[in-house]
């Protein structure tokens, strides 16, 4: 069954049970070898698409390593017989040359070493045979998200390079705005510099345009949020509103969920755990829903419990100033209710109360 799931990350979280992003065009396998078979689908094509822009691809366990490889490089075989297949037909080509794309970047982002050089072939390549594609800027795009993650080169010249793909390709723009804010994030997350973040979005914003430019705004003004007050108010769901002054004086953890959101779900043991913990030592928990209706959520209700705390809608105003939060992203605000921790993707119980315990302590 297909899992809807607003952001790539949350796809790992089922194990590999993910809907498919390259959708598979072909039919069952014919019995003779022909290209219809070399690339008939398997369950781990959408797991590996999935895989590609999420952790599982660069720290998996040794396992979900191992399976990686063996998959991809087995994709890599099939791709490779159907490009050089005579009797390829264009949707087999157009098809085995995304797949080769797909086992190539993962295999690039988990071993550089080794496959780095031949996701650079592969893009020279297609930027021959099928120039200025969609599919030539996919390319292009998962080679210079290697080419960050190694930084072997300095950062305005990546970022120039970033500039280029959104010039040249169709798909440009929105690719460069995903790699403005995955090398943003990679900054402030990994690097611990705020100040190139806002280097590299504020050059995101000048060379962008539109609702692009707009995207990278927002995610500018969410990563300058830690050490600021929470600047909104909610509507609960019994249609109340709700800021931090309902709160003042707590720790209050902001999580952000769905009720389509299969691994948003999934936490909520969790914060009820978290819940229970620290409820009565100064500690509030905060749901913040980003289903279109309050009804939807009561509805929800009725069949699931949710953790107890306030449960709030995701407010316009905020999503027009930091756009839609990562579903399954947490905050946490201090005492005084400015923002201390922003945890996307998925941190651990561990963690998280450590966060918590420190911020209830007298030193808040």
């Amino acid at each position: 069954m297909a899992i809807r799931c607003r952001n790539e990350w949350q796809l790992a979280s089922h194990g590999f049970a993910v809907s498919v992003i390259l959708a598979a065009p072909m039919v069952a396998a014919a019995q003779s070898d022909t290209p219809r078979k070399l690339v008939s689908p398997t369950d781990q094509i959408s797991a590996l698409v999935a895989a590609l822009n999420t952790d599982v691809a660069r720290n998996p366990d040794e396992s979900t390593a191992d399976w990686l490889k063996r998959q991809c490089l087995h994709l890599l075989e099939t791709a490779d017989k159907t490009l050089k297949h005579p009797q390829a037909e264009s949707e087999h080509i157009g098809l085995a040359r995304e797949r080769k794309l797909t086992a190539l970047a993962v295999l690039g982002r988990r071993e550089p070493d080794q496959f780095a050089r031949s996701l650079q072939e592969y893009v020279d390549e297609l930027n021959q045979v099928v120039p200025r594609s969609p599919l030539a800027g996919t390319a292009t795009a998962r080679l210079l998200d290697l080419k960050i993650r190694q930084q072997n080169k300095p950062m305005m010249e990546l970022l120039d390079e970033v500039s280029m793909l959104a010039a040249n390709y169709p798909n440009g723009p929105q690719e460069a705005s995903r790699i403005y804010v995955a090398f943003a994030r990679r900054a402030r997350l990994e690097d611990g510099h705020l100040k190139r973040a806002n280097v590299i979005l504020n050059h995101g914003v000048a060379t962008l345009k539109n609702d692009d430019a707009k995207r990278l705004a927002q995610w500018r003004n969410r990563f300058n949020l830690p050490g600021q007050p929470w600047p909104h108010q909610w509507v609960t769901i019994d249609g109340e509103t709700w800021d931090y002054s309902k709160s003042r004086g707590k720790v209050v953890l902001l999580f952000t969920w769905s009720t389509s959101c299969v691994p948003c779900i999934a936490k909520f043991p969790l914060l009820t755990q978290l819940n229970d913990q620290f409820s009565e030592q100064g500690f509030e928990l905060v749901t913040i829903s980003q289903d279109e209706r309050a009804s939807d959520v009561v509805e929800f209700m009725k069949n699931r419990e949710l953790p107890l705390g306030i449960h709030v809608m995701e407010s316009r105003e905020f999503a027009d100033e930091f756009g839609h939060s990562p579903l399954s992203d947490i905050v946490i605000l201090n005492r005084r209710g400015e923002v201390a921790h922003i945890d996307e993707g998925d941190p651990s119980r561990e963690s998280l109360v450590k966060k918590i315990t420190r911020l209830l302590g007298p030193s808040e």
